[in-house]
């Protein structure tokens, strides 16, 4: 590997020198510690391709420090053992190009011809813009640790032999023992026999005085054959039958023996299995089954026994803890059944069974083993308590599929298991893995079962859906020409059957229209899937109506058409409810531009009829000018009437509700109609009793009342009836919209009937009979208010109207108010108090001059000291002034800069007592609508006149809490 060189525009040189610097003291230190562990060093400064080495990487090669000149990454190199120095080249080239860290065990040939077994670890450092400057190497010798391991595997193996349960002997060709294991050795000793007197002796000699020479002429004759045989004998000294079974070998002979008393074991196990596959066989509750067979193994078999099962998720739960000590069991069951394996822990010898599928044989269980499967400390003193000593733990496995695990300990008994109990272990597994799979294959099978009937369930309720469903459903056949199926809705929708209507053409409910765009709907559909388009359809008694359709091809799971099908919904209800939308969309509109026409209009009016009124004081009465001005302001005074139905229309109108018996209006208001109607028109009065009280402005209401009998009179021109009546009505959810087409939140309303006998109207007259300015009737002195204005107070109330007329039958108007609770009893009205002036200071605020003008000469003629301010600035500059006091401050609300309200608000900081009257000709304003129109502050609606501003302006300063009192 040779070194890199970035062609960048970095010195290299200098990166390195800071390098250098900023890491001189970690090398310091690491030297330090590598001296210390025997550790050596190597750093590459990659710059000049040199390489440095510590003293105890010398000592690792074999060589002196002066045979290495030069020193580079190749000299490094030549001491890796040739087989190995591919590999390390490599990774320390990756190393180099990735700037990632890097560990490696390899061989060194030193300079003695020696091998010498080494770890390697190091790094990369690299520059502030990502370049290598620097490798830092450690290596440490490792071969004595590995010759250790290669020792310690070697007992292990020997250990393995020992933990084998039967009597083992090898033998060379002169019958001379070569080995036994401890097995062996405890019977030679229970037999009297020491191990050095066994081992190098003639087997047959040291056993034949024992055992007779029945038992040693039967091997040696088996031998002779060159074939396995099994001899038994009888040793008196232990009055026992061994049986052995001698396997003839190359360097002479292997000999297994057992006490023929474990025979009787091994029939006793054999009847344990049966036992077992029993009762795995004959139950589908496999986690119970499992749990019985494990306490079936206490105590033949185990000490204890230990049940886990995999779940889908992959993790383990343990389902059993058995042990043969019921104290223990009952000890430590809470913690065994919580401590099930995690197949992801390496050590763990169930997690391995798991995680392998394999069997995990321990024939020794010693604290070295416990230490290293325990998880943490309380899993430890949990293994303490269990003490095993020998362990099998088989997998579960059906179709190489891992389910779960057994697990057999001895603990207390003294035994150990043997390659025969592993066999054993191992049938049992298989056994039982073959019950959990049948069993979960039973779950399934129920679940499914359980499944197929819920989706039956589901399938009914989606055909009930289908048949009773508002909306309709059709399928159409793949060339889209054919009704196959539909559901009721769509029958009901075109006032057919379901019977009449399938096996038609597809095109017999649409009109002649829509059928001939259905191909090309169908052709889109086909192509992406989905396709919506409206449509319109022709009922059976030849009316025809909106529809959406949503169309969808329906295909197999290899793409073929089936069919088409498609969802039908009827668009008459919305397409009504967006023309209404529509409709006070533009009512609004126009009611905005009303109000905004009103506004300037009040202020001019207000100018005519304030100055006309000091012009007639001014003039002689009876004399001509007299006269004349008196018809400027009935002129003046019509015209505001006309801005009043303009703000009532546009809901801009200054709304003062109160609690009302709509009864004790209609009653009060019949004295004044009759004599208007004429003798022609017959008022009849329908009132209901009870009836509930509904909120809302008086004057505006008997407006109401006088426009709509009114508009009645004019459509009965040769006479007739008008009827008015009250009645008091409960919707329900979705009542408003079934009656009138209207989403009416549900509850009790009073209703208001106008109903006349007159020449009624069409469909397209009653789209357009509240738009402010349409009329019927030619009269140049009709300002098609009327209705408008209706529409407007109605609507302000938080109500509704609904019309039914057609020609020649005659007009109903309906008024929907929600009802405000009940009625209460009607309190006297008080006279109206006479006009007094005073001598207490009055603040004007208003923008238009002419009206600031008059208002203030109104006040000063009562005796006010007055001060008038042009907006809202102004008279926070003058309330601000050392030397002014304000007894009452009278603004308007819409001015530009400052608004009234907003004027109130910056007075009230230091004035919070001030009283207040607010002014306007036009409310549609935000701070008008969320303070002044709720009552919180007096209002005076524009125009208005000399004494209803003098009264309110009196009346305020009366109601102050400490006041002086007016001049008399």
């Amino acid at each position: 590997m040779t070194a890199a060189r970035s062609s960048g525009s970095h010195d290299p040189v200098a990166e390195v020198a800071r390098l250098r610097a900023r890491l001189a003291q970690r090398d310091a230190a690491l030297a330090d510690i590598e001296a210390l562990a025997h550790i050596g060093s190597w750093v590459w400064e990659i710059a000049d391709d040199s390489v440095r080495w510590s003293d105890e990487l010398y000592r690792l090669f074999g060589v002196a420090p002066q045979s290495l000149e030069p020193r580079t990454y190749e000299v490094y190199l030549s001491f890796v053992h040739p087989d190995d120095r591919p590999r390390v080249d490599e990774a320390l080239g990756r190393a180099f190009r990735t700037g990632e860290p890097f560990a490696l065990e390899h061989r060194v040939l030193r300079a003695d011809g020696t091998v010498r077994h080494i770890k390697a670890h190091g790094d990369v450092v690299l520059a502030d813009d990502g370049h290598p400057v620097r490798m830092r190497g450690t290596a440490q010798d490792v071969t004595d640790r590995m010759r250790a391991s290669v020792a310690a595997e070697r007992g292990r193996a020997a250990r393995v032999l020992d933990s084998i349960g039967e009597i083992l002997f090898t033998t060379g060709p002169d019958w001379r023992v070569t080995s036994l294991n401890t097995r062996a050795v405890e019977q030679l000793t229970a037999l009297g026999l020491r191990r050095e007197e066994v081992e190098g002796s003639v087997l047959w000699e040291a056993v034949a005085a024992l055992a007779g020479t029945s038992f040693h002429e039967a091997a040696l004759r088996a031998v002779a054959t060159g074939q396995e045989a099994e001899v038994e004998g009888y040793f008196p000294p232990l009055d026992r039958w061994f049986v052995a079974r001698v396997v003839p070998s190359r360097e002479g002979a292997v000999v297994y023996a057992r006490d023929s008393a474990e025979q009787n074991v091994g029939e006793q196990r054999q009847r344990f299995l049966a036992e077992a596959s029993r009762v795995l066989n004959g139950s589908l509750d496999y986690e119970v089954t499992l749990g019985i067979v494990a306490r079936m193994a206490l105590p033949s078999f185990a000490d204890y026994c230990l049940v886990d099962v995999l779940l889908e998720d992959g993790r383990a739960e343990r389902v059993e803890f058995a042990h043969a000590d019921e104290v223990v069991q009952k000890a430590l069951s809470v913690a065994a059944l919580g401590y099930g394996p995690d197949p992801a822990w390496e050590s763990h010898p169930i997690s391995q069974a798991l995680r392998t599928g394999k069997p995990v044989f321990l024939p020794t269980v010693d604290q070295v083993a416990l230490t290293m499967i325990a998880q943490d400390a309380d899993h430890a003193a949990y293994l303490g308590a269990l003490a095993p000593v020998s362990l099998i733990a088989v997998p579960l496995t059906a179709q190489g599929t891992v389910l779960g695990a057994l697990t057999f300990c001895l603990s207390f008994s003294g035994r150990r298991y043997t390659a025969a109990d592993v066999a054993l272990a191992r049938e049992l597994g298989d056994r039982a893995a073959l019950a959990v799979q049948n069993a979960r294959l039973y779950r399934a099978a129920q679940a499914e079962i359980v499944q197929r009937t819920q989706a039956e369930e589901a399938l009914r309720k989606w055909a009930h859906i289908f048949e009773h469903a508002g909306w309709g459903v059709v399928m159409g056949d793949r060339e889209l020409r054919t009704l196959l199926s539909m559901n009721p809705g769509v029958a009901r929708m075109q006032g057919d059957t379901v019977d009449e209507l399938v096996g038609q053409p597809i095109a017999t409910p649409l009109t002649p229209e829509s059928a001939a765009e259905l191909p090309h709907h169908a052709q889109l559909a086909a192509t992406s899937g989905r396709h919506i388009f409206e449509a319109v359809h022709r009922h059976r008694d030849g009316h025809t109506f909106p529809v959406l359709t949503d169309l969808t091809a329906v295909r197999d799971e290899r793409g073929e058409l089936l069919y088409f099908a498609a969802n039908v919904q009827d668009l008459t209800e919305r397409r009504r409810a967006e023309e209404q939308l529509r409709q006070a969309q533009k009512m609004d509109a126009v009611g905005r531009l009303a109000g905004g026409v009103a506004h300037d209009f009040n202020n001019m009016l207000m100018i005519i009829i304030g100055f006309t009124d000091f012009l007639l004081t001014s003039l002689p009465a009876g004399a001509r000018p007299h006269a004349d001005a008196e018809e400027i302001k009935k002129a003046a005074e019509r015209a505001s009437a006309l801005t009043r139905q303009l703000l009532a229309f546009g809901r801009r109108q200054a709304h003062q509700p109160e609690r009302l018996d709509l009864n004790a209006v209609v009653g009060d208001m019949q004295t004044m109609l009759r004599p208007l109607l004429g003798e022609a028109v017959r008022l009849v009065v329908v009132p209901a009793h009870p009836l509930a009280a509904i909120d809302a402005d008086c004057g505006q209401l008997e407006q109401v009342l006088m426009n709509l009998a009114l508009n009645a009179c004019e459509a009965m021109p040769a006479g007739g009836r008008l009827t008015i009546e009250t009645c008091l009505v409960t919707l329900g959810e979705g009542d408003g919209w079934r009656r009138m087409g209207v989403d009416l939140p549900a509850g009790p309303y009073v209703v208001l009937r106008v109903a006349d006998t007159g020449h009624g109207m069409d469909a397209a007259v009653r789209a357009q009979i509240f738009e402010p300015f349409f009329s019927t009737k030619g009269s140049s002195a009709n300002s098609g208010l009327g209705l408008a204005a209706v529409y407007g107070i109605v609507a302000q109330t938080g109500g509704y109207i609904n019309v039914e007329s057609e020609p020649g039958i005659g007009s109903v108007f309906s008024l929907y108010f929600p009802a405000a609770g009940a009625l209460e009893l009607d309190v006297a009205a008080t006279p109206a108090p006479a006009v007094r002036g005073g001598t207490e200071s009055v603040l004007v605020v208003e923008d238009e001059k002419a009206v600031r003008l008059l208002a203030a000469r109104i006040l000063t003629q009562q005796g006010y000291r007055v001060h008038a301010a042009a907006d809202g600035r102004e008279a926070l500059a003058y309330l601000a002034a050392a030397d002014t006091h304000v007894d009452l401050l009278v603004t308007d609300v819409v001015m530009p800069g400052l608004n009234g309200y907003a004027l109130v608000e910056r007075t009230r900081v230091a004035r919070p007592d001030l009283p207040v009257l607010l002014m306007s000709g036009y409310t549609d304003n935000e701070a008008f609508r969320a303070h002044a129109g709720t009552g919180e502050l007096p209002f005076l609606q524009k125009p208005f006149s000399p004494d209803s501003l003098a009264l309110q302006v009196r009346t305020l300063l009366d109601a102050r809490p400490s006041r002086s009192g007016p001049a008399d």
